[in-house]
C-alpha cells in the first residue's frame, strides 16, 4: 500500500473511531423507562404502528434523532449528550417517538409537515401530562416570535434539504427548510384548537389531506381549510 492510499485508510479509521466514540451504548434505565412510559402514550393516541414489534434501542449520542439498526431490526432512539435537564430529554423523547410510531402507519404521517407538526404537539402535551409546562410553553413562545416560521401553504410544499449526513444506525439526517419547525409548532396548535386533539392524531392513520377533511364534522371544515391555505 503507497503513502497516499495508506493515509487515505488512517483516516476514515480515524472518523470512524471518533464518531463511534462519541456515542455511550451502556443502557440508561432513566431514558429507557422514559421511553417505554412515551411509547405507550403514543400508541394511545395514534394507535399501534404496523411494526410495533421492532424495540426501540436508546442510546446517548452527539444529537437527537431516530434511525434504524437494519441488523438488528430495532429503532435506534438517540439522546443528546447536551440535553442535561429532564424537560428536554422528555421533549427530545416524544419528538423522536412520534416519528417511530407514525412512521409505521402509511399516508399522511410519512409527510414532512404532518409528521414534525405532530412530533412537535405531541412533546407539548408529554410535556405538560409530567408537569413541565412552564418549558411547553417556553418552547411554544419561542415558535410564535420566530419571524421565519413558514406559512401554511409553504409547509404542505416543504421539502428536507441537501444531501443528508450519514451516521451509523443506518440513520441518515436531512436538514430543515428554515422556519419548518416554527411554522408547523404554530399551524398544529391552531388546528388543535379547531379540531381537538384526538382528530388532530388520527391524521397519521389516513392517506390523503383529504381523506383526513372529510372525516371532521361540517361545521369544522371551513375553517381548517382557512387554516391551511386551501382556499
Amino acid at each position: 500500500m503507497d503513502s497516499m492510499a495508506f493515509g487515505l485508510v488512517a483516516r476514515v479509521l480515524r472518523r470512524i473511531r471518533t464518531t463511534v466514540d462519541a456515542f455511550d451504548f451502556s443502557t440508561d434505565s432513566e431514558l429507557e423507562s422514559m421511553v417505554a412510559v412515551v411509547y405507550h402514550r403514543m400508541v394511545e393516541w395514534f394507535g399501534p404502528p404496523t411494526d410495533s414489534g421492532r424495540r426501540v434501542k436508546t442510546v446517548r449520542g452527539p444529537f437527537t434523532a431516530l434511525g434504524r439498526d437494519r441488523l438488528n431490526r430495532e429503532y435506534v432512539l438517540i439522546v443528546s449528550a447536551e440535553l442535561s435537564g429532564k424537560d428536554q430529554q422528555l421533549a427530545a423523547i416524544a419528538h423522536e417517538v412520534l416519528h417511530r410510531v407514525a412512521s409505521g402507519h402509511m399516508g399522511l404521517g410519512r409527510e414532512l409537515w404532518v409528521a414534525e407538526m405532530l412530533a412537535l404537539r405531541s412533546e407539548q402535551h408529554i410535556l405538560r401530562e409530567h408537569g413541565w409546562s412552564p418549558y411547553a410553553d417556553a418552547l411554544m413562545d419561542a415558535y410564535l416570535r420566530d419571524p421565519c416560521a413558514l406559512s401554511a401553504r409553504e409547509l404542505r410544499t416543504a421539502k428536507q434539504l441537501g444531501n443528508p449526513l450519514r451516521t451509523p444506525f443506518g440513520l441518515r439526517r436531512w436538514p430543515h427548510p428554515l422556519g419548518l419547525t416554527s411554522g408547523a409548532a404554530v399551524l398544529g396548535e391552531t388546528l388543535e384548537r379547531q379540531v381537538g386533539w384526538s382528530r388532530l392524531c388520527a391524521m397519521v392513520r389516513c392517506r390523503t389531506l383529504g381523506d383526513w377533511l372529510r372525516t371532521l364534522p361540517s361545521d369544522r371544515l371551513p375553517p381548517v381549510r382557512s387554516v391551511l391555505g386551501l382556499d
